[in-house]
């Protein structure tokens, strides 16, 4: 299997929120400045991993990114569906789609 750079950035974020948030949201900018990863493109995986459930965002003061269940209950197989494209488009079986 091929791991992306966007899943690599999601496994990232998510290790990030949870070793950095205890339980408290995380704001984006401070994830993309300790992990390396361009704000904007962290922008798009977090809100692929928002819309799968893995992460909740909170709207308050100094708000940010959590965990949406314990970091236990996420699976790699939970990162990899949230951000991953149709399988249909990745895989190209002798030069046909």
């Amino acid at each position: 299997m091929r791991v992306t750079t966007r899943t690599r950035y999601a496994i990232r974020a998510l290790y990030d929120i949870a070793f950095h948030g205890r339980g408290q949201a995380v704001q984006a900018k401070e994830i993309a400045d300790r992990e390396t990863i361009p704000l904007r493109f962290l922008e798009q995986i977090l809100q692929d991993l928002r819309r799968a459930g893995l992460i909740e965002a909170r709207r308050v003061p100094r708000g940010g990114y959590a965990l949406a269940r314990s970091a236990g209950e996420i699976t790699l197989a939970d990162v990899l569906l949230a951000v991953r494209r149709p399988l249909e488009a990745l895989l190209v079986v002798g030069g046909e789609a």
